[in-house]
């Protein structure tokens, strides 16, 4: 009976060596499942944080591309204007340049009539001298004849100074026109150094 009590003692004590034992890795096992459920959170916490992260960097590429497309369109309706301006000036310029040679055509008629007046002058004293002596009444030389041949001489200094006039546009509309192009390029280049951007 002794010996089987020590026995059945020795066996208890192997039992709760055993169960201390199990209680311990037990408890290992739980500090190792807390740290691995602490590490899969702080782990899902970083993918959230990514996944955040990227969605983020795709709306802020969507903006960009967004407004990327908002520059390419104010850029092609830029230039369009800015093309457009041009015609608009070159035509400016041709019916300027045609205005002018017209000008100058009619002012050369008109210094040719200029220069015709002393012959036709001299014609009519000569016919006046006639007329005189033929008759007394035709001595008189009509004041039509002698105004026609004083505003002829007075046409062509008016013609002069429209054309003084004329010429003073022109040279403000080329000041104007390289004012604004310079003022384009100066907005292009802004446009060109957004896009770049």
């Amino acid at each position: 009976v002794g010996l089987a009590r020590q026995r059945a003692t020795e066996r208890l004590s192997g039992l709760r060596r055993e169960k201390a034992a199990l209680c311990a890795e037990l408890e290992v096992a739980k500090r190792a499942l807390v740290a691995a459920e602490a590490e899969v959170a702080a782990s899902d916490e970083h993918l959230c944080a990514q996944e955040q992260a990227v969605a983020s960097v795709r709306h802020q590429c969507r903006a960009k591309a967004q407004s990327l497309e908002k520059l390419k369109a104010v850029k092609e309706e830029f230039f369009r204007e800015v093309a457009e301006e041009k015609r608009r000036r070159q035509e400016l310029r041709e019916k300027i340049r045609a205005w002018l040679a017209e000008q100058e055509a009619a002012e050369k008629v008109l210094q040719a009539k200029v220069d015709q007046q002393p012959k036709e002058l001299e014609s009519l004293k000569e016919q006046r001298e006639a007329m005189r002596r033929r008759s007394v009444e035709a001595g008189i030389v009509t004041a039509a004849e002698r105004q026609r041949a004083e505003e002829s001489r007075t046409v062509i200094p008016l013609y002069k100074k429209q054309r003084e006039e004329i010429l003073e546009e022109i040279r403000d509309l080329i000041v104007q026109d390289d004012a604004a192009k310079q003022e384009l390029e100066k907005v292009q280049g802004t446009l060109l150094a957004k896009q770049h951007k």
